[in-house]
């Protein structure tokens, strides 16, 4: 089967320096996001020096993981300008089921719970709604900070990825459907709304996970892989993974048309390893590599300027 290959070389443009900042402006920090069902998400943060010119990559971790399973792929991509976001999905690391009032809860989508719940989330015991309730509370609280980032111009939303690892690319393509399903805000006439999503532009799959209950990977790629979205995906599975059976090359198949393969949109790569998930970056160097240049050629070149995200209705009502 032909693979794409990622070249890039004559086909970035020059992107802005880093503004001068102290080493204590990029420093990661530890960030808490709260759901709308009250659950603390905790992530690392690494601000970019580009500012308003930065993308942005929400990084997510396979199931039974943590934000700490990455290496050295958050520094790699600071350096490389990018401002990243490290997360720990409900259940694992530090986002234990504990609200910001050290009151357990039980996550479920249709009903926010809170003070006095009893019941903890755990990697161990997640259920069909904890994995729906990734995707509509975990990435929504992330956005909500990117959002806030963006506003004080720290950072340009527009020009989003994901990179995922097992359950985490599965939640990663489940986000980023929904986030392109979003309608605009009404402020405006047809074409001069202010968007309310379909920010992310690229989206890194390292063996998804098929077999989380309440997510499904077919109806996520169905929506992204539409051309005029112009959504990348690169996906990534090891030769000698036992487990993988197969399903992230059919997941690719799905996904990439002639026209992709051929223009350079999808991308597929395989490894000589068993490894999966974020265990690929461990043994294979050369997968950080490729991440990083697939990366820089569809959300850090994607040419989209700043622009002011809060709705035009909401200001006026702030106004008044």
């Amino acid at each position: 089967m032909a693979m794409c290959c990622l070249v890039l070389v004559g086909i970035l443009p020059s992107l802005p320096a880093q503004e001068e900042k102290s080493a204590e402006d990029l420093k990661p920090r530890a960030e808490t996001f709260t759901t709308k069902d009250g659950v603390a998400i905790a992530a690392t943060y690494w601000p970019s020096g580009l500012k308003q010119d930065a993308s942005v990559i929400v990084l997510l971790h396979g199931l039974k993981g943590n934000q700490l399973d990455w290496g050295g792929l958050p520094k790699k991509l600071h350096d490389e300008g990018f401002a990243v976001i490290a997360v720990d999905l409900r259940g694992h690391g530090q986002s234990k089921g504990a609200s910001p009032t050290g009151d357990a809860v039980e996550t479920k989508p249709s009903k926010i719970k809170g003070k006095g719940a009893k019941a903890g989330v755990e990697a161990g015991s997640l259920k069909a709604r904890d994995y729906v309730a990734m995707v509509q509370f975990d990435l929504e609280a992330v956005k909500a900070f990117i959002f806030s980032e963006h506003q004080q111009h720290k950072l340009n939303m527009n020009k989003m990825g994901i990179v995922g690892a097992g359950l985490g690319a599965t939640v990663g393509l489940n986000y980023a459907a929904v986030d392109w399903l979003k309608k605009p805000h009404t402020d405006g006439p047809v074409g001069g709304q202010t968007p309310r999503g379909q920010d992310v532009r690229a989206v890194v799959l390292l063996t998804p996970d098929s077999e989380i209950t309440g997510l499904q990977l077919m109806d996520a790629a169905k929506t992204l892989r539409v051309p005029d979205l112009q959504v990348a995906m690169l996906l990534a599975v090891g030769t000698k993974d036992k487990t993988d059976k197969g399903e992230t090359k059919k997941l690719y198949e799905y996904v990439a048309t002639p026209r992709d393969k051929n223009e350079g949109r999808m991308y597929f790569k395989e490894y000589n390893s068993p490894a999966r998930g974020t265990g690929l970056l461990v043994k294979n160097p050369q997968a950080e590599t490729n991440i990083s240049v697939f990366l820089k050629k569809h959300v850090q070149a994607v040419p989209s300027e700043w622009r002011d995200r809060e709705s035009r209705l909401g200001k006026k009502k702030k106004a008044e």
